[in-house]
Protein backbone atom coordinates (compact mmCIF):
# COMPACT_ATOMS: atom_id res chain seq x y z
CA UNK A 1 0.00 0.00 0.00
CA UNK A 2 1.58 3.34 -0.82
CA UNK A 3 1.64 5.73 1.79
CA UNK A 4 -0.21 9.07 1.60
CA UNK A 5 -1.78 11.21 3.86
CA UNK A 6 -5.15 11.55 1.68
CA UNK A 7 -6.08 7.65 0.74
CA UNK A 8 -6.16 5.51 -1.20
CA UNK A 9 -8.55 7.79 -3.37
CA UNK A 10 -5.86 10.31 -3.70
CA UNK A 11 -3.34 7.62 -5.15
CA UNK A 12 -5.99 6.23 -7.79
CA UNK A 13 -6.51 9.48 -8.76
CA UNK A 14 -2.77 10.42 -9.15
CA UNK A 15 -1.98 7.31 -11.07
CA UNK A 16 -5.20 8.28 -13.49
CA UNK A 17 -3.35 11.69 -13.59
CA UNK A 18 -0.24 10.27 -14.30
CA UNK A 19 -1.56 8.20 -17.34
CA UNK A 20 -2.82 11.31 -18.71
CA UNK A 21 -6.93 10.36 -18.02
CA UNK A 22 -9.76 12.73 -17.96
CA UNK A 23 -11.57 11.85 -15.34
CA UNK A 24 -14.65 13.64 -13.44
CA UNK A 25 -16.11 13.23 -9.82
CA UNK A 26 -19.60 11.72 -9.30
CA UNK A 27 -22.35 14.36 -8.45
CA UNK A 28 -22.32 14.25 -4.53
CA UNK A 29 -18.66 15.05 -4.74
CA UNK A 30 -18.84 17.74 -7.16
CA UNK A 31 -21.62 19.36 -4.39
CA UNK A 32 -19.50 18.87 -1.35
CA UNK A 33 -16.44 20.39 -3.29
CA UNK A 34 -18.48 23.13 -4.39
CA UNK A 35 -19.78 23.66 -1.37
CA UNK A 36 -23.63 23.49 -2.05
CA UNK A 37 -24.11 20.60 0.13
CA UNK A 38 -21.99 20.21 3.67
CA UNK A 39 -22.35 16.18 3.66
CA UNK A 40 -19.39 14.31 3.14
CA UNK A 41 -20.10 12.03 0.40
CA UNK A 42 -19.72 8.17 1.84
CA UNK A 43 -17.32 7.01 -0.99
CA UNK A 44 -15.27 8.83 -3.52
CA UNK A 45 -16.89 8.26 -7.16
CA UNK A 46 -14.28 8.76 -9.97
CA UNK A 47 -16.06 8.50 -13.52
CA UNK A 48 -13.53 7.73 -16.09
CA UNK A 49 -13.89 7.98 -20.72
CA UNK A 50 -15.29 4.69 -21.96
CA UNK A 51 -12.12 3.65 -23.80
CA UNK A 52 -10.01 3.45 -20.13
CA UNK A 53 -10.78 -0.23 -19.43
CA UNK A 54 -7.12 -0.78 -17.12
CA UNK A 55 -8.40 -2.32 -13.71
CA UNK A 56 -7.01 -0.01 -10.87
CA UNK A 57 -6.80 -0.73 -7.23
CA UNK A 58 -4.96 0.27 -3.96
CA UNK A 59 -6.24 -1.70 -0.85
CA UNK A 60 -9.88 -1.49 -0.65
CA UNK A 61 -10.48 1.45 -3.41
CA UNK A 62 -10.85 0.11 -6.98
CA UNK A 63 -11.74 1.89 -9.98
CA UNK A 64 -12.99 -0.28 -13.09
CA UNK A 65 -13.43 -3.52 -11.37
Amino acid sequence: MPACPEGADAVILEALKRLDVQVTLGEANEKYLSGQSTQIPAFTQIKTPRRFTRQLSVGRSQINA
